[in-house]
């Protein structure tokens, strides 16, 4: 019996060097879903931080940030950004090189991001403007970096309380932050779980986004709920327990010494 034409198999089965195209615009997790991962696994599971020498205790950290940001804010004088540029790059002599590249890298994108924010004053104010804040924003954002780069979540908790913020702020911001790891950690399962069971094109992304994100929200509803009942089960009264906060010695005054200088110079040479 001869074959009918009808049953004869298609060209790209037949031959295996066959180049077909699919026509489709990918999908913006398609694209970019080696750094949503990359972004949810670093919350779900954040890397330890690398101790310091040479820096003072968590409240005088802490002091330190602070004052160098109020500076920053309301400093109008170059002379003094200047100086605070310095004391900057001075501290970040002690960083061991794979802390100084994560925290460039995360300094040059921060910068770019404000930047782009800033640019559209440009018709309003004038270029001198522009750099100006910029250089202010990218100065704040140093600051603000060096802090996260080499302070573990406790010592901020432990700086917290040495300031006397009260008790319940400091265990909401505890909870919170846990909470959200727990949160990335389940979304990012969930991603990986889609992209597992996904053969082929989903023709309505947007209902199935609403469903994951859907599905988190219940889960954290489920989280506060058992959170509660473990709290209120081991005798909660409202009150957070103490951290105990050490006394501050000699060292600690010579790390804080620069940003005081730094503001008595701001308050006593005013251009």
């Amino acid at each position: 019996m001869k074959p009918n034409k009808l049953n004869d198999l298609p060209d790209w089965i037949k031959n295996s060097n066959y180049n077909y195209k699919v026509n489709y615009r990918k999908s913006l997790w398609k694209n970019n879903r080696m750094h949503i991962k990359n972004l949810l696994s670093s919350l779900a599971q954040p890397k330890g931080v690398s101790y310091v020498h040479r820096r003072g205790s968590p409240g005088v950290n802490l002091i330190q940030l602070l004052i160098s940001v109020l500076l920053i804010v309301l400093i109008h004088n170059i002379t003094l950004l200047w100086i605070i540029y310095i004391l900057l790059l001075f501290k970040l002599l002690f960083l061991n090189p794979q802390q100084l590249r994560k925290f460039i890298k995360s300094w040059i994108i921060g910068s770019i991001i404000a930047s782009l924010l800033i640019i559209p004053s440009y018709w309003l104010t004038g270029i001198s403007t522009v750099l100006y804040f910029t250089i202010k924003t990218s100065l704040i954002l140093a600051n603000a970096q060096y802090y996260r780069i080499t302070t573990p979540f406790q010592e901020l908790l432990t700086g917290l309380k040495a300031l006397h913020f009260p008790d319940m702020f400091i265990m909401i911001i505890a909870i919170s932050l846990t909470y959200i790891r727990m949160l990335g950690q389940n979304l990012f399962l969930n991603l990986e779980a889609l992209e597992l069971r996904t053969v082929s094109k989903n023709k309505h992304p947007y209902k199935l986004i609403g469903a994951i994100f859907g599905a988190l929200y219940l889960k954290s509803c489920d989280y506060a709920i058992e959170l509660y009942a473990a709290m209120e089960a081991r005798g909660f009264n409202g009150h957070y327990k103490s951290i105990k906060v050490k006394n501050n010695n000699f060292k600690d005054f010579v790390t804080l010494s620069p940003a005081i200088i730094v503001l008595l110079l701001f308050v006593l040479w005013r251009k």
